[in-house]
């Protein structure tokens, strides 16, 4: 019988994502909630949470936005591999970097699931759904990296499987993004029209949209000091779809 080495720097990952398993059935009795020895940086939530506030809403997307392009940033090194790079210690720490990003993005939303804003609730459900699913495929990446490193796979090569975990992402992203749209429209007051019989206004103060405007930039500051032609993770171009709408054609409420 043939014996493979799993590298010792492995081991600590593997723990991890066992840990994180059981941390989910240990944790709070609050959905979503994800235990940590010590909580990362941005993974906090000032309570109370009015799940029904738009704004508030928007602000917890643009914070898990945030946790999820640095996760996104600390893995670009297994992303940009396609799956055929070598399980070195950058490898593991990128993984599992981007797998707690992912799990705090995922505990931020969920304060927003049981929402009575029945459209605030299913896109929160969606988006706890696609960070969780992001984690997930950090540990598939690992699989599958792991497979390449000892050459022992059986079935679809693992460039193969490293594809098809791909396609997966960039559907799960574009759902995120038709999420952030539909949450985008309910700022928009649907009551206020223009000579053309279009909605023209917002439901929310120009001190508002200033305010969620220094939030975005103060979790994005790339926005504000991008070059042209910067490279921007999958998050930050998601988070560029809010400042477009928010410095878009509309009128706050507090303006004729």
């Amino acid at each position: 019988m043939q014996l493979f080495r799993i590298p010792a720097t492995v081991v600590p990952f593997l723990g991890f994502l066992l840990v994180v398993q059981v941390g989910f059935l240990s944790a709070q009795q609050r959905p979503g909630v994800r235990m940590f020895v010590n909580t990362p940086e941005g993974c906090q939530v000032a309570e109370p949470v009015a799940p029904e506030n738009i704004s508030e809403f928007l602000e917890a997307q643009i914070q898990a936005l945030s946790l999820a392009e640095r996760g996104e940033q600390a893995n670009k090194r297994v992303l940009a591999s396609k799956g055929v790079g070598p399980i070195e210690d950058k490898t593991i720490t990128g993984l599992r970097a981007e797998k707690i990003d992912n799990t705090c993005a995922s505990f931020i939303i969920s304060y927003y699931k049981e929402s009575q804003n029945q459209t605030i609730a299913r896109v929160a459900k969606l988006l706890v759904g696609a960070y969780d699913g992001f984690g997930d495929m950090s540990n598939e990446m690992l699989g599958i990296s792991l497979q390449k490193s000892l050459q022992r796979f059986s079935g679809p090569s693992p460039q193969r499987q490293f594809a098809r975990l791909m396609n997966r992402r960039e559907e799960t992203l574009r759902k995120m993004t038709e999420a952030l749209n539909l949450s985008l429209s309910l700022f928009v007051d649907d009551g206020r029209l223009n000579a053309e019989g279009k909605p023209d206004h917002l439901r929310i103060t120009k001190q508002e949209v200033k305010d969620l405007l220094a939030f975005l930039y103060s979790r994005f500051p790339v926005l504000q000091d991008k070059k042209e032609g910067a490279n921007s993770g999958e998050f930050t171009k998601q988070a560029e779809l809010i400042q477009k709408f928010l410095t878009g054609g509309y009128t706050s409420a507090d303006l004729p």
